[in-house]
């Protein structure tokens, strides 16, 4: 080796040992990244498969609910109204367990359950006369315990599920919707043109009217005897006509 020859390697030289590790350093740390990341996503997506499942099972209890209601009134067996609808919905009419919103008994459950002392959140809310022209229960938040799962107007044969509160109101009406089956444009308004429905008169009470929703009933017509024809007049009583006519 010539005196003026450097060596390969300098043992006082640390360059190429900082530059190793801090390339190590950052290989690192977007390899944490990278994990930290694919966490994330993995839990994203755990939730909104979740979410998907608990709106799925509430989409499929109001369509239980729905096609019960409609089998009850086609096959009549239930009380029925004069509309044709089911008075109200009876529990027993379904094998197995009753239909159940998974939304509000998913939040109930997160919140610890409803207020201490409070019963359990009622099924399902029968709307009464002033809500017969209602497609939509005026309240379709349930932000207390007290309020129904479910909401049924037997005027109409409609059956709603509420959805809880949330973290805009736009994320609640496109989960009522969703849920529902319908496009309604306000969460919290009431259904357009409501003011001008009301002056529309609902069906009668009365079932001799005879409007109802599987038609109209035959009205009652009173026998009439055809007109009965007169005699003919003999000559005499013609001539007789005659001579009173020219006096």
């Amino acid at each position: 080796m010539r005196p003026d020859a450097s060596p390969l390697f300098d043992p006082t030289d640390w360059a190429p040992v900082r530059r190793t590790g801090w390339r190590l350093a950052v290989f690192v740390t977007l390899l944490g990244i990278a994990a930290g990341g694919a966490e994330l996503y993995r839990r994203h997506e755990s939730t909104r498969l979740a979410e998907e499942v608990v709106l799925r099972a509430t989409a499929d209890a109001v369509s239980r609910l729905d096609e019960q209601i409609k089998f009850r009134a086609a096959t009549r067996r239930a009380n029925l109204n004069v509309q044709g609808w089911p008075q109200v919905v009876d529990e027993s009419w379904f094998s197995g367990s009753r239909p159940e919103n998974a939304l509000l008994r998913q939040r109930d459950a997160a919140k610890g359950g409803l207020a201490p002392g409070a019963a359990e959140r009622p099924w399902l809310e029968v709307a009464g006369k002033d809500e017969a022209r209602l497609s939509h229960p005026p309240v379709r938040l349930a932000l207390e315990g007290g309020q129904a799962a479910f909401w049924y107007n037997p005027y109409r044969g409609i059956v709603r599920a509420r959805v809880p509160g949330m973290i805009s109101d736009e994320r609640a009406l496109a989960t009522y919707n969703q849920v529902n089956g319908c496009a309604l444009a306000s969460i919290i308004d009431p259904e357009p043109d409501i003011e001008s429905a009301s002056t529309v008169p609902l069906p009668s009470e009365d079932p001799r009217a005879g409007s109802s929703r599987f038609g109209r009933a035959p009205a009652a017509h009173a026998a009439t005897e055809p007109p009965k024809r007169q005699a003919p007049k003999s000559g005499a009583s013609r001539a007789r006509t005659a001579s009173v006519r020219m006096e």
